[in-house]
């Protein structure tokens, strides 16, 4: 058995400089240089004394490792190919984080089983973002194992019943939780949406009506959709929501 150490991850976003991020100054950091793997990666962030988190491409071939810090997540661009992974300690109060553990797969006997019955990897080669969104769409799955550095070849494996430390050490995989403990989901009209917009980053605000939502990363919200989300082991911080008969008070609570 291997212990693991989990970051947490957004797909789809490119934190870069002048795009809610600062290049790390040390030099030839940006990019490496070389091809690395993730877990790869991460160790030279956590080299430096200033890496906060890393971008990368997990399906590029050439120059892939990016360090970054001073992270505004409101402010990075989202992307079709980039993801970022924040180093312990330094992740954003995002709804879109998942737990991440580089270099674990899981499978049936080492660690995991498979979420969809009679599919062990889903057909086509998929973009982290479309591996999340179909376990998020599934409720059986609680996890992706994801394959890096495929071009072309099926690369998503959704699953559950994860045991990381039993899970296989191979350093193209890895293994993505998803967010759990979701209370609450609330329509959100577009009226409603621009007044969102408008909350500062980082604050709560009770709004009439029946929705009420926590603005993060510059008041960006998810779709029309409000998700209120608990750590997957209530480590995180997370949003309750109280419910009145005019007014959904959203109350921000550390676990």
């Amino acid at each position: 058995a291997r212990t693991y150490q989990e970051w947490k991850s957004i797909a789809g976003v490119d934190c870069r400089p002048g795009h809610g991020a600062d290049n790390v100054a040390a030099a030839g950091m940006d990019p490496m240089g070389v091809h690395l793997s993730l877990a790869a990666c991460q160790a030279q962030c956590m080299m430096q004394p200033d890496c906060q988190a890393i971008a990368m491409d997990p399906d590029v071939t050439g120059n892939n490792c990016f360090l970054r810090k001073n992270i505004v997540i409101g402010d990075c661009p989202a992307s079709t190919v980039a993801t970022m992974w924040f180093m312990p300690g330094h992740e954003p109060v995002d709804a879109r984080i998942w737990e991440t553990v580089a270099g674990a797969n899981c499978f049936r006997g080492a660690g995991g089983d498979i979420a969809k019955p009679n599919t062990d990897v889903l057909p086509g080669h998929l973009t982290m973002k479309q591996c999340e969104e179909a376990c998020s769409a599934l409720a059986a799955c609680s996890a992706i194992v994801f394959k890096h550095g495929e071009a072309t070849a099926s690369n998503c494996y959704l699953r559950k019943d994860i045991e990381v430390n039993a899970c296989l050490s191979t350093n193209d995989f890895e293994l993505r939780y998803k967010p759990v403990g979701v209370l609450a989901r609330y329509a959100v009209p577009a009226s409603t949406e621009q007044r969102l917009r408008s909350i500062p980053s980082g604050t709560s605000k009770e709004l009439p009506g029946s929705v009420a939502m926590f603005a993060v990363g510059g008041g960006a919200i998810l779709g029309l959709a409000a998700l209120v989300v608990v750590g997957r082991r209530g480590a995180q911080r997370g949003l309750v929501i109280e419910e009145g008969s005019d007014t959904a008070a959203l109350v921000n609570a550390v676990q």
